[in-house]
């Protein structure tokens, strides 16, 4: 069975606002040192503002992606070191996200609008650290190596579309 990597493409725009947003952070903080939570449909605006967040830095380093994939399907760098790479990749972004929304919070972040298109890798990182996850130790499968040449192929495609 050949792994896919998902690229989804959003006809619809996101809506975005910062207030409301940083209203949700601060809030959320304020109840977490009380023992409390937020309801169930605020903690689910705040997770998909969150969300947005981490898809628009994504996105700002999109290249960085396309750049280790081509690395690989190259044989400039061996499934290891791919793997190496996204998990890294993928931790990073979680601490950029981290610390954006600190900034944001902070009240260092002004007029914040994502990126529209940035929705359209959305999952695409998740997918391709699952799929290095689930070949770990067997990254010369040609199925590993099949799933990221159909992954990229489509990866660059969207590029291209740009």
């Amino acid at each position: 069975m050949v792994h896919k990597l998902i690229i989804q493409i959003q006809v619809q725009k996101m809506v975005y606002n910062q207030d409301k947003h940083v209203q949700l952070l601060k809030r959320s903080k304020d109840l977490k040192n009380k023992d409390k939570y937020l309801e169930k449909d605020e903690y689910s605006e705040l997770l998909h503002y969150n969300v947005v967040i981490e898809h628009h830095l994504f996105w700002e380093q999109r290249y960085q992606v396309y750049k280790l994939m081509q690395n690989f399907l190259n044989n400039t760098i061996d499934g290891d070191e791919l793997a190496s790479s996204v998990f890294g990749f993928r931790r990073n972004l979680m601490n950029s996200t981290d610390q954006f929304l600190s900034q944001l919070v902070a009240g260092e972040i002004k007029g914040f609008q994502p990126d529209s298109r940035s929705e359209i890798f959305k999952g695409f990182l998740s997918g391709l650290f699952t799929l290095c996850d689930e070949f770990m130790e067997d990254y010369e499968n040609p199925e590993f190596y099949t799933s990221i040449q159909n992954g990229f192929l489509k990866f660059e495609k969207v590029l291209n579309e740009e």
